[in-house]
């Protein structure tokens, strides 16, 4: 059994909300019924992570099909993750093990770079050449990523 792994990083902070949800919510649904087993990895830090979790909860639901799953992966451990009502959409929650010994700053690019060494697409809303989503991207471009950007 393959399991195709899709990536999604974003700013913290998003202009057009509704924007995003349009732009991503036909390329999650073709990614469910493209890949007969995928998974999508995403964090827990900001709006896009939120709006993308959502959209890809309500994709899963909606399918016919239920080999995906939504995977939340955090850089360490949080006091949030003990309301698990707050994280019923995801399938699964797992901690990086390689950025739980990493300093603060460190812990997120290192969480990040971890997922893209597992994935085979990236999905990306990027509108600054700087922050994490950046280092993310240039990462998955050097790694020869499937990069796809949202605008």
């Amino acid at each position: 059994m393959e399991i195709y792994t899709v990536s999604l990083f974003g700013h913290r902070r998003v202009s057009n909300p509704e924007k995003i949800r349009i732009e991503l919510k036909p390329l999650v649904e073709h990614l469910i019924q493209e890949k007969q087993y995928i998974q999508f990895l995403i964090g827990h830090d900001g709006e896009f992570d939120e709006i993308a979790a959502e959209v890809i909860s309500e994709a899963i639901r909606n399918s016919r099909f239920h080999t995906a799953l939504l995977i939340m992966v955090l850089p360490y451990m949080r006091s949030e993750f003990y309301h698990k009502e707050k994280f019923r959409q995801y399938n699964q929650i797992q901690i990086c093990p390689d950025s739980v010994i990493m300093p603060y700053r460190e812990a997120f690019f290192t969480r990040n770079r971890n997922m893209i060494d597992r994935s085979d697409t990236i999905i990306c809303y990027l509108h600054s050449k700087s922050g994490g989503t950046f280092r993310a991207a240039d990462y998955a471009v050097s790694r020869n990523r499937n990069l796809i950007y949202l605008d």
